[in-house]
């Protein structure tokens, strides 16, 4: 691994973000596709500058003097980059800084990997302020990760965003890391640790996988539906959906769907391509509703408690001997009386 920017020639003339000059134009970086279409050369200059020692090479920024101030090298290109970058958006929505920015109001949460070959708004087409972002390595939802957790609810309670979404990716070296059989020291470790709980959680499942490479893939999508199921267990979602789902028994909701709804994603750094993963949350989370349930609508409260009283008077009844109709056999526990309604776990989809 080689340290700050000094690495071997490649021979190839390079750009300022260490990319080939052809890459860095084809490519479109610094403003890419998302506010304008404008090429790269669009009354920009060329980026491409390079430092020949014939061992090394090097960034080096617009500098009339010829001098960059140590602490200021390698990252004179971004300013120059944002500068181009504004012109061209200013060229294209002439208001967009002065109108379309001055609120902030992304419908989307995403959970991504902080890898920096997912970009969530350039692999999805989408200008700024569409997606608020909460990046870690391995796109991991931890319960005492207290930086996620607040993103979490100011992205719900605050944005109030429509839609979660928890992405993966293909290739991604946190799963490999957990997957290795090495100490990675803390802090690293204790992270890759929650990779490693979703191994252990689908061990045969994983294990029936042969190829290396697909076992990795696997692991990448166990990972992502593990992860989506630990954003449905926070109090933050459920509470927010509870109160959308009664908003919706009396009449006041106009959405077609309970929000925020949960997706599970998957990119490929290979091919672009983004895919949802077909998980089946209204039957995993009839499974885990007993256990990680903590909030119901008040319709199912009552009713539960009508259930119990219900049951309560019909054992008193039994005991004193009043009902000669009743069968023998003792009443199920309230515990057990069989509910006559869907399950609340139709307030998690």
């Amino acid at each position: 691994m080689y340290s700050g920017a000094a690495r071997p020639s490649s021979g190839r003339r390079l750009g300022r973000l260490g990319m080939p000059s052809d890459e860095l134009r084809r490519d479109g970086m610094g403003g890419g596709r998302l506010l304008s279409e404008a090429s790269e050369s669009d009354d920009a200059p060329d980026p491409a500058t390079v430092i020949a020692d014939g061992s090394e090479w090097d960034f080096i920024g617009a500098n009339p003097d010829g001098v960059i101030p140590p602490n200021d090298r390698n990252l004179l290109c971004l300013y120059d980059r944002n500068k181009n970058w504004v012109e061209r958006v200013k060229r294209k929505r002439p208001k967009f800084f002065e109108v379309e920015m001055r609120q902030h109001r992304p419908s989307i949460l995403w959970i991504g990997c902080s890898d920096a070959r997912v970009p969530a708004n350039e692999i999805c087409d989408l200008p700024p302020n569409t997606i608020f972002q909460h990046r870690n390595v391995a796109n991991l939802v931890v319960n005492t990760d207290v930086n996620f957790l607040a993103a979490l609810q100011y992205a719900v309670d605050v944005l109030e965003v429509q839609h979660i979404v928890v992405c993966g990716h293909y290739d991604c070296g946190g799963i490999r890391a957990a997957m290795a059989k090495l100490d990675h020291r803390p802090p690293l470790e204790n992270w890759l640790r929650n990779i490693k709980d979703v191994r252990r959680l689908h061990k045969d499942e994983v294990d029936a996988v042969e190829d290396p490479e697909q076992k990795i893939r696997k692991m990448v999508e166990l990972n992502v539906m593990e992860q989506t199921l630990n954003v449905f267990k926070t109090a933050t979602v459920q509470r927010k959906r509870v109160a959308n789902y009664e908003k919706a028994e009396a009449g006041e909701w106009k959405k077609p769907f309970i929000t925020p709804r949960v997706h599970a994603m998957v990119y490929d750094p290979q091919s672009g391509a983004l895919k949802r993963l077909d998980v089946k949350f209204a039957d995993v989370l009839h499974d885990l509703d007993d256990v990680y349930t903590i909030y119901e609508p008040a319709s199912k409260q009552r009713r539960l408690a009508t259930e119990h009283e219900s049951a309560k008077v019909l054992r008193n009844m039994l005991q004193a001997g009043q009902d000669d109709d009743t069968p023998s056999s003792p009443p199920p526990p309230p515990s057990e009386v069989p509910s006559t309604s869907n399950n609340s776990t139709a307030v998690l989809r």
